[in-house]
């Protein structure tokens, strides 16, 4: 068996997300998957969505009739399906599709584990279905932390758990019975007969029994629910807090600026720009509380 995970990575490098560990290496590490691989998606999205905004607009490009001296599959300079998999006209869509898809090419999985973001920097449901129809995988998505009254919350996994063959619902279990009754702000869901509560399992080779305390205290996961206020208690009284995964309000994420050859050259023999990483272009960026920032940010702490 050969499954992909196809991971987040929100604020911190993809294996210190919860993704990695709380989902991924618990089910590697039980021995029952055979092969992994794992793609990170997130870092895609992101790098495609500063790629189009560094680039002009080009005319459409027929892929399977290109003009003379234009590389078949491509619209301007950025590449889009060979196949029509999702996106349409849409070069982001498009070339996201791409990416994905030479990805299942190149690994040919069995089962894909698909670990939601945020809504505007997941892989849209659409894509992962043409491609599952294509190449014949079991498609299992996993579901966060949530906030019902936010309608691109509601949206984004109504859509996901339509197109899965099994969804996790790695948040509260009074949430699954709603799901699975399609109760509430779930009357219009489909597919919740193949959603299951399913809360992550720390992995042991990290969590473990051990001689004296590390932490005073650890909080895991985001800002919803109590966790917030939780949080700033316990630091207001001088507690040590650690915590594992998920995002809190003022939280700083890994934000790629400007076109990236162009990026480097332009840094060559200067300073980074204040809060820029000379070493890798990345920016710190920060994340108000359910996603109070500014731009590209600007969506619902998803995992953790």
């Amino acid at each position: 068996m050969r499954t992909l995970f196809l991971l987040h990575e929100q604020r911190l490098f993809y294996f210190l997300e919860p993704s990695y560990l709380e989902l991924y290496l618990p089910m590697k590490e039980s021995g029952l998957l055979g092969e992994t691989s794992v793609y990170v998606f997130q870092r895609d999205v992101r790098w495609l969505r500063v790629l189009l905004a560094n680039q002009e607009p080009a005319p459409p490009v027929d892929a399977r009739n290109p003009e003379p001296g234009t590389a078949a599959g491509t619209h301007g300079d950025l590449p889009v399906s060979e196949n029509g998999t999702g996106g349409g006209d849409d070069p982001y869509l498009s070339s996201l599709s791409q990416l994905m898809r030479h990805k299942i090419m190149e690994f040919r999985p069995d089962l894909v584990v698909n670990a939601l973001t945020w809504p505007q920097e997941c892989v849209p449901p659409s894509i992962l279905q043409g491609l599952r129809d294509e190449f014949g995988f079991a498609l299992c998505s996993v579901i966060w932390d949530h906030d019902e009254s936010n309608p691109l919350l509601q949206d984004m996994d109504r859509e996901v758990i339509a197109a899965s063959d099994l969804t996790l619902v790695a948040d509260s279990y009074s949430r699954w019975e709603r799901i699975a009754a399609r109760s509430g702000p779930y009357a219009d869901f489909t597919n919740t007969a193949r959603t299951i509560f399913l809360p992550m399992v720390p992995p042991p080779s990290l969590f473990h029994p051990q001689d004296g305390i590390e932490h005073e205290v650890t909080i895991s996961g985001s800002s919803e629910g109590y966790r917030n206020e939780v949080y700033q208690a316990l630091l207001e009284r001088g507690f040590a807090v650690h915590r594992s995964g998920g995002v809190m309000p003022g939280d700083a994420f890994l934000e790629p600026q400007g076109n990236p050859p162009a990026g480097l050259r332009a840094r060559a023999g200067r300073k980074p720009h204040r809060g820029q990483h000379a070493d890798h272009g990345l920016a710190r960026t920060t994340q108000g509380p359910r996603g109070a920032g500014p731009g590209l940010w600007d969506a619902p702490a998803r995992a953790g």
